[in-house]
Parts: C-alpha cells; structure tokens; sequence
C-alpha cells in the first residue's frame, strides 16, 4: 500500500483534462494507465485464486478510473488479507511458468512502482508537483 497509497494520493490531484497526456507518442495516457493497474491488480489477484482474467473496458474520464483503481485495491487488499500461508505457497500459472502465489503479490508491488515512477514523471510535465513518493501510515 506505501505505492498504491501514493499512487490515489496523486490521482486526487490530476485534473480530469490532463487524462489523455501521455509522455511520449504512443505512450500510455494518464487515464489508460489507471486503468492498467486496476485491470493487473484484478487479474494478478484473480491468478492466486484461479479466477477468469477480467478485461476492463476504457475509462470514460481519469476521475472515473481513479474510481475504479480505488475500487481495485480494496478488492485486492481483501484478497490478500484472506490469503493463508498455505494459499500464499501454492503453486500457480503465470508468465509462461509456475510459481508461488506470493511471487505474484511481489510481482504487483514492482509493477506499481515501476508505473508510479511514470506517472511521477508525467506528472511533473504537465506542471504539478506529486505528493510525496510512498504513502506511509
């Protein structure tokens, strides 16, 4: 949650104009972003618990996938939280190769972060000061 946490901080502070800025010609905007990392978060997730994937459809706006990447977390930190050691060592499908769930919850921590970092990036471009890079307590 120190990522994530950040990551809804900065969302409160985007303008909803500014959702279709991307950094570079082809890049991701701010909103298709957002909408990655709730589609990840659902479908990583949804991997450790044999779940379907999920394909979300596009946002309408960046207020609304903020929603939807606020909505995300709280369906992942359940997941999470209801996850047992036993749960957390199960072998799953994922990437080509089979692996402990958890490899999973490591893998959303870095991807997170690795998007943040972007995000971050974009953000300063268009202007703005982000909040501060983790979110803690």
């Amino acid at each position: 949650m120190m990522h994530r946490g950040a990551i809804l901080d900065l969302l409160e502070k985007l303008p909803d104009d500014k959702g279709d800025f991307a950094a570079w010609e082809g890049g991701m905007t701010f909103t298709k972003m957002v909408d990655h990392l709730s589609g990840a978060t659902l479908n990583l997730t949804g991997m450790m618990a044999g779940r379907e994937r999920v394909k979300l459809e596009p946002s309408a706006s960046l207020s609304s996938a903020g929603s939807r990447l606020g909505e995300a977390t709280q369906t992942v930190q359940k997941r999470i939280s209801e996850m047992t050691d036993e749960g957390l060592s199960t072998q799953v499908f994922a990437f080509g190769t089979q692996m402990p769930a958890y490899k999973l919850i490591e893998f959303l921590i870095n991807h997170d972060a690795h998007h943040k970092g972007q995000l971050w990036l974009m953000t300063r471009m268009i202007g703005l000061e982000p909040p501060r890079f983790v979110k803690v307590g």
